[in-house]
């Protein structure tokens, strides 16, 4: 059986005190949260910040301590079964010009929703931010 591990980043940043969030469009044309595949010699969190720094170009950003979601998928792939674990994070982004390096967009709460197709991760979203309307002590 063979494992493979993902991590994808809820990024949101703040606009005149509305949230947005960052959704990047793939190759098949969906729009989805920044994912990054994790090779098992490979800590997560270093390959986050390598990704965000080398493919987001996110130079102030923070990881929102907290908060993780992991969800398990088994399925088969070429005769063979694959166990695949996703990992949810939240990064509160400072770089507001981030839609003008990839092909991405920031859009608020109901858009993003609308824009998500995958259905684990609008109900991620909506963890998310939810989460974020919590007032926590700093």
């Amino acid at each position: 059986m063979t494992k493979q591990y993902t991590s994808r980043l809820i990024i949101y940043t703040l606009f005149r005190e509305e949230k947005k969030y960052l959704l990047i469009k793939d190759s098949y044309d969906n729009w989805n949260f920044f994912k990054s595949k994790i090779q098992s010699n490979e800590t997560q969190t270093k390959k986050l910040i390598n990704q965000i720094e080398s493919k987001l170009k996110l130079i102030q950003y923070e990881f929102v301590p907290g908060f993780q979601k992991n969800k398990k998928f088994t399925f088969s792939y070429e005769s063979e079964y694959v166990t695949k674990t996703v990992s949810w994070y939240i990064v509160l982004s400072h770089d507001k010009d981030l839609a003008k390096n990839i092909n991405c967009v920031w859009l608020p709460f109901l858009k993003a929703k609308q824009k998500l197709q995958n259905f684990y991760d609008k109900n991620i979203l909506k963890e998310v931010d939810k989460f974020l309307d919590i007032p926590r002590l700093i």
